[in-house]
């Protein structure tokens, strides 16, 4: 089975989220050792999806989106 470098950081994103609190960006960048743009790219996929939720603002980020 072949598994995209998209596919391989997008799971990377969702567990650095694992832990229930809201990241930026920059700390997800971080902690799973991936790009900022590659980030944002796999990021806004995720939430289109419906599997995390985006946060503005100054105290903005990222998280799971629990339902």
């Amino acid at each position: 089975m072949l598994i995209t470098r998209e596919c391989d950081y997008a799971v990377r994103v969702v567990r650095a989220l694992a832990d229930s609190r809201r990241m930026s960006v920059g700390e997800i960048c971080e902690k799973e050792f991936i790009t900022a743009p590659f980030a944002y790219k796999i990021l806004k996929k995720l939430q289109k999806a419906g599997i995390v939720k985006g946060f503005r603002g100054v105290h903005g980020g990222y998280s799971l989106n629990r339902v």
